[in-house]
C-alpha cells in the first residue's frame, strides 16, 4: 500500500509540474501515462532489465518488485530496488513539489 501511495505522489507531483511548465492538459497526462506505461512494453528487452527495475512503475507493483529481488551495488553497498525506489521517487517528490508551487505562483493572476 505505501508503495502505491508513494508512486501516486510521484506521477501526480510530476503531472503537476508537466502542467505547469507546459500549461497544457495534453501534456500533463501523457508524460506520465509513458512514464507509467512504456516500461511495461519494454520489459521484454533483457538490455534495459535493470534501468527498468528502478522506473516509478515498479512502486506502483510493489508486489512484484518484492518478488523479483533485484539488487544494485552502489559505491560498495549492496541493496535491493525496494528501498532505492522509496528513497528515490519520496526524495523527487520533495524537490518537485516546491518546484510546482514556484511555477504555480509565477502564473498566478493578480
Amino acid at each position: 500500500m505505501l508503495g502505491g501511495y508513494a508512486g501516486s505522489l510521484f506521477i501526480l507531483s510530476l503531472a503537476m509540474l508537466v502542467s505547469a511548465k507546459t500549461r497544457s492538459a495534453v501534456f500533463a497526462v501523457t508524460v506520465p501515462f509513458i512514464v507509467l506505461f512504456v516500461p511495461s512494453f519494454l520489459s521484454s528487452v533483457n538490455a534495459l532489465s535493470e534501468i527498468l527495475g528502478l522506473l516509478p512503475d515498479q512502486l506502483l507493483q510493489i508486489s512484484y518488485a518484492i518478488g523479483a529481488f533485484n539488487l544494485y551495488e552502489a559505491g560498495g553497498k549492496v541493496t535491493g530496488a525496494v528501498p532505492i525506489l522509496f528513497v528515490l521517487y519520496l526524495s523527487l517528490y520533495a524537490v518537485m513539489l516546491p518546484g510546482t508551487y514556484r511555477v504555480y505562483r509565477k502564473a498566478e493572476v493578480k
